[in-house]
């Protein structure tokens, strides 16, 4: 008897213990409250052709196919420099002068050449009142017409080439103007300096109204770059700007100490926002040629070292589920497992969510 009073006291515990497992696997269904639905947002995997997103460095320049370098003519000691890198300047505006012996010899020769014209001009007027007169004959009136002609076409000669070399006549001073409307990016003179004729750019002007990326491409991303690929450009002045162009240049060479290959984007820059020595981040799209699942980046939850997704087959079944990742661009990862095309994940307050389930 007392052995069946055990018996049933152990089947009662048996059958108590085997509800509260029961009760408490009930109790571990989660279900997404209609309350909380408005605050998630789901969306389906899909099969899209990967593409990857290679991230290098770059570097704003200006484009040197539109630029305009000023080389001195003459040479002598600048004088007084009016300008600055970066200035805007017009076409015409004086920006230097320079105290050059060659400008003090052109202006000396125009004086002695305006003194000749003087000369024959005065020549010519008395050898026409002779000639009326019948004292000189048509010949010698002629030859007076010919020499003044001579006088003026030298004249004009000496201040076509003082203009163009920007003399200043008397004082000596070659002017230096600027030869087009636009930036100062470059400024190679200072006043005191020695210049000599031919020698290299003294400024350069450019409108940048486009500049270019010079991009750092390593050895491992070569065969992924081509020219007419599509770029997109992001600086630390302006973090939340986007800029878009395409490469319209790579090198054929690698850069020897810097051991990396050179390509080059044009980028629109009407506003001016982009300027000359800019730090840039370049991000190109690669395609290899292959489709696998794809999901928004911001879906993904990142826990102890690895990747999880929150599957959603309808509001009373929802499972973490772990993805392995192949290749993410600045929208999609692509996955190299984890999910199937069109299932249904949580791409919103999805954190929320996979917090609860782990409990």
């Amino acid at each position: 008897m007392l052995k069946m009073r055990y018996f049933l006291a152990l089947c009662v515990i048996t059958f108590l213990g085997c509800k509260t497992v029961v009760e408490q696997q009930q109790e571990t269904v989660f279900c997404i409250d209609d309350g909380f639905i408005d605050k998630i947002e789901l969306t389906s995997s899909q099969l899209l052709p990967v593409t990857n997103s290679i991230l290098l460095n770059g570097v704003i320049q200006f484009n040197k196919e539109k630029v305009v370098p000023f080389i001195s003519p003459l040479s002598g000691q600048v004088n007084t420099v009016h300008f600055q890198p970066g200035d805007f300047v017009e076409k015409g505006e004086l920006l230097a002068t320079v105290r050059s012996a060659e400008t003090a010899a052109l202006a000396k020769e125009l004086s002695d050449a305006k003194g000749s014209l003087d000369m024959a001009e005065r020549e010519l007027e008395m050898t026409r009142r002779m000639h009326e007169s019948g004292l000189a004959s048509g010949r010698d009136l002629s030859e007076a017409k010919r020499m003044f002609n001579h006088a003026k076409i030298n004249v004009e000669q000496i201040e076509e080439t003082l203009q163009v070399l920007g003399g200043g006549g008397e004082n000596m001073l070659q002017q230096i103007r600027a030869p087009r409307s636009g930036y100062i990016v470059q400024k190679s003179m200072n006043s005191g300096m020695y210049i000599g004729s031919g020698e290299d750019p003294l400024f350069t002007i450019s409108d940048l109204n486009d500049v270019w990326v010079m991009i750092d491409v390593f050895e491992s991303e070569i065969a992924k770059i081509s020219e007419g690929q599509a770029v997109i450009i992001r600086t630390i002045a302006y973090p939340d700007t986007v800029f878009k162009g395409f490469i319209d240049y790579s090198s054929r060479i690698l850069d020897p100490e810097k051991k990396v290959m050179n390509a080059r984007a044009t980028i629109s820059n009407s506003e001016k926002l982009l300027k000359p020595g800019m730090f840039a981040a370049v991000t190109l799209e690669h395609n290899p040629g292959k489709k696998l699942v794809a999901i928004p980046s911001n879906s993904l939850v990142f826990d102890r070292n690895r990747y999880f997704v929150v599957v959603a087959n309808d509001l009373c079944d929802v499972n973490i589920q772990e993805v392995k990742i192949y290749s993410q661009n600045d929208e999609f990862t692509f996955l190299s497992s984890g999910l199937e095309p069109e299932q249904t994940i949580i791409s919103k307050n999805q954190l929320l969510i996979y917090n609860q389930l782990q409990y």
